[in-house]
């Protein structure tokens, strides 16, 4: 529905796109960690499933890049995660 995110999620991240939409990235649903995204447009008040993780993550960082790219870097998932993440958004 408008404005929900498609799980429940805490420990995500969370990034401000290029184009003012904001990614929701991984996290933990309660009982795992998750691979999932979810991009918010303020402006629409909607939420819409985004691209998946390769590895679900949880404690992880998010940053926009200047080029418009974003990085997913760290995390957890029961042991450290040293692979990172990137994400070229559309629009």
């Amino acid at each position: 529905s408008a404005g929900m995110m498609s799980l429940p999620r805490t420990q995500h991240a969370m990034t401000v796109l290029a184009d003012g939409r904001v990614l929701i990235v991984g996290g933990n649903n309660g009982t795992a960690p998750v691979a999932s995204t979810d991009i918010f447009d303020p402006v629409a008040g909607t939420a819409s499933a985004g691209p998946s993780l390769s590895v679900a993550r949880f404690g992880h960082s998010a940053t926009t890049l200047l080029n418009g790219q974003v990085v997913v870097i760290g995390g957890n998932n029961g042991m450290r995660i040293r692979r990172r993440w990137m994400l070229r958004p559309r629009n």
